[in-house]
This record gives C-alpha cells, sequence and structure tokens, in this order.
C-alpha cells in the first residue's frame, strides 16, 4: 500500500525474503534473498529474534536503522537483509543507528517499525529530528489507514521541535567474500599463503573447503 501511495520510495518488498537459520547446517540459507535497491528506500525488516525494524537509504546513500529496542548491535540476519539490499559491490559499508523513540513495552516494535517509515515516506525522516509519538493510539492510528487504503503521518505529541544533537552509532557490515554476502553468513576462510601477505576471505561453501583443519589457498595462489 505505501509503495503504491510513494512510488518514489523504492524497496518495501515482503519481508519474506529474510534469511533463515539451518540448525543441522549450522549457517544461514537465503534462497531468496532482498533485491538491490535505488536510493531513496525503505524497508521494515525482522530480525530473526521476535522483533521488527525498519531501515532507509536517504538520498545521500547513507543507510540508517530505525530501532525501537535498540542496543546499538545488529544481528546477523539483519546484516544478510541490509547487505543485500544496499552494499552490493561493498566490502564494508556503514549503517548508522540514530537515537530514536524508544517502545515501553514489548510487543509495539511492528507499530513503531511502520510509524518510522511513514515518516520517512513523507518527510525523509533519518532521525535528526526528535520525534515523540503518542503511543495509545499508534494501533487505532495503524487500522484507521488500513481501512482507508492510505496513509497520513502517525499521531505525535505535540512539543517543541528541537534537533536530535545525539552523536549517531555506527556499525560496519563487512562483506568480504566475493560473493558480496556479509562475513556473519557462514564461517570464513582466510588464504594460508606463507607470512599471512594474503588478505583474500571466502566463506568455507565460497572456498569450497570442507575441511576445517586443512590449508586454503586462493585461486591465484594455487596457480
Amino acid at each position: 500500500m505505501l509503495h503504491r501511495q510513494f512510488p518514489d520510495v523504492n524497496g518495501m518488498h515482503s519481508t519474506s525474503h529474510a534469511p533463515v537459520w539451518m540448525d543441522d547446517e549450522n549457517r544461514w540459507r537465503n534462497k531468496k534473498p532482498f533485491p538491490e535497491t535505488m536510493l531513496p528506500a525503505a524497508q521494515v525488516h525482522h530480525n530473526g529474534k521476535n522483533h521488527w525494524v525498519t531501515s532507509v537509504k536517504s538520498e545521500t546513500g547513507q543507510v540508517y536503522l530505525f530501532d525501537s529496542l535498540s542496543n546499538g548491535d545488529l544481528s546477523p540476519s539483519l546484516e544478510i537483509q541490509l547487505a543485500a539490499l544496499y552494499g552490493l559491490g561493498k566490502t564494508k559499508f556503514p549503517v548508522k543507528l540514530p537515537a530514536i523513540q524508544q517502545q515501553t513495552n514489548s510487543h509495539d516494535c511492528g507499530l513503531h517499525a511502520i510509524a518510522n517509515l511513514v515518516e520517512f515516506c513523507f518527510g525523509r525522516f533519518i532521525g535528526k529530528r526528535n520525534i515523540m509519538y503518542n503511543t495509545q493510539y499508534l494501533r487505532d492510528h495503524l487500522v484507521y489507514c488500513l481501512e482507508r487504503q492510505l496513509f497520513v503521518p502517525f499521531p505525535k505529541i505535540q512539543t517543541k521541535v528541537k534537533t536530535n544533537k545525539k552523536k549517531l552509532k555506527s556499525v560496519i557490515i563487512q562483506c568480504n567474500c566475493r560473493c558480496a554476502r556479509p562475513n556473519c553468513m557462514e564461517e570464513m576462510v582466510g588464504c594460508d599463503w606463507p607470512d599471512n601477505e594474503c588478505q583474500v576471505w571466502r566463506h568455507r561453501s565460497c572456498a569450497n573447503q570442507a575441511d576445517a583443519d586443512a590449508d586454503w589457498l586462493c585461486t591465484p595462489h594455487r596457480q
């Protein structure tokens, strides 16, 4: 619905693109990853730990994550999703974590994620303004928008608008393997060329290295 209402904002794909942890293989599997997304973009994510968050990519190319239960970290599932959306062709990229309004219970994360998504669509919100939603009306407002098939910004507490001067936390997502997936996707192996002169790293499956105790050489050093 939001994608139809804001065709100039990319992303907003189905959350079913999130990866699944395979206990029997001790690795993540992502058969249908998120497609690369052009800016500006916004996406709601399930972080793999019973929690919903929103990511956005501004016109400047910076990626932000809005987390209403933020602890300053990204789950492996989130790293995989963000790398697919925003990290193609990059060996690493930063994700900024603005100090946004935090939920006061254990079940309103989805409401905050949607409210922040709507705020970005209407005003390109990236956390530089202190926004305080009127939390007692969030659920009713969402129902109202869904019934009308039209979103409007979520109700806010009428306080003086001020700039958020808190320093933004930043997390770096590493994508050293040639497959462009983040390092957390599975165990990484490094080239065992003498004296540690080679800095090539690959996921174990990408390196076809089943034996964890065997040495591995990258393609140039095998020739």
